[in-house]
């Protein structure tokens, strides 16, 4: 079978057919050419046309590699005058609208990038990483585009810290389901509306219950866009906020000790932060109880 043939029946080509497999420098390059008479295709709505208006000038896109050669695919798409969309490009079969590179070749790089970092990806196929970033963005937003909805009842909001300086992903899971729903960049009250707005109000009547932290811009949301849910705050940042108010307090009392008495309570920090099942007898002196300082710490 010739290379040319192997490549045409490779891309499913029916409308155009590859006229030359070339060697330019360290590549092989495939040029592409329209069979006439047949009937284009438009970019826009993708449907067929019947007429043409001139070329574009010549694009080059990346492909799978030909054994350890990168192969890239050559062409002048046509102008095409669709009676839908007007003046428009034609939609080549073997890759996207404005894409750099092949569908197939796309399709590679997505399913690598689930398992290795994008410098990785990028050096196991001689791209750039900035060209591997765009395609998962789109492979994420196409995959977006196919997911089947279920119900969602239980939500949980919370942050991550992406990198330093105190930048932040909101990210929304699906407790029920242990899976991600949505996220967004920052953490910010805008963030987090543009998330219910995505979501619609008819799948957020559905909601119930919503876990998230005590910070104010996603608080004020729920309770606005889901008013019918209950507002669950999570175990973690109400142990982080009870420990510091008995803290506090401990200060307090510190403060009421006169000289003598402070030796008494000196380095009982952790102790006031212990649960009771977990205190050993006669741990607590019965001088610090005679003076009120386990009574106010444990208020």
């Amino acid at each position: 079978m010739l290379v040319a043939t192997c490549i045409r029946k490779g891309l499913r080509l029916k409308a155009h057919r590859v006229v030359v497999v070339r060697e330019e420098e360290d590549v092989i390059v495939a040029e592409i050419e329209r069979i006439k008479q047949r009937r284009l295709r438009c970019s826009g709505c993708g449907g067929e046309v019947k007429h043409t208006a001139g070329r574009r000038p010549l694009r080059r896109w990346r492909d799978l590699r030909l054994r350890d050669r990168p192969l890239v695919l050559a062409s002048q798409p046509y102008r095409v005058r669709c009676p839908r969309c007007g003046g428009r490009v034609e939609r080549v079969p073997w890759a996207a609208r404005w894409a750099r590179v092949t569908t197939a070749l796309a399709r590679a790089v997505a399913l690598l990038a689930r398992k290795l970092s994008w410098a990785e990806v990028a050096a196991h196929f001689g791209l750039d990483w900035k060209t591997v970033a765009a395609i998962v963005r789109e492979a994420a937003v196409a995959g977006l585009k196919l997911r089947r909805w279920r119900p969602l009842h239980v939500l949980g909001i919370d942050e991550v810290s992406r990198a330093k300086g105190q930048r932040y992903l909101t990210l929304v899971y699906d407790l029920e389901r242990g899976c991600l729903v949505g996220a967004g960049d920052g953490r910010t009250r805008e963030t987090i509306d543009a998330f219910f707005r995505w979501l619609g109000p008819r799948r957020a009547r559905a909601i119930r219950v919503v876990c998230c932290d005590m910070w104010d811009p996603y608080v004020d949301a729920v309770r606005t866009h889901l008013p019918q849910a209950t507002l669950v705050f999570d175990r973690f940042h109400l142990g982080q906020h009870l420990n510091r108010a008995v803290d506090t307090v401990r200060r307090w009392a510190w403060r009421q000790l006169t000289g003598a008495e402070r030796p008494v309570v000196k380095r009982t920090r952790w102790l006031w932060l212990k649960n009771p099942w977990n205190l050993k007898p006669k741990v607590v002196s019965p001088d610090v109880v005679k003076k009120g300082i386990a009574r106010e710490t444990s208020r």
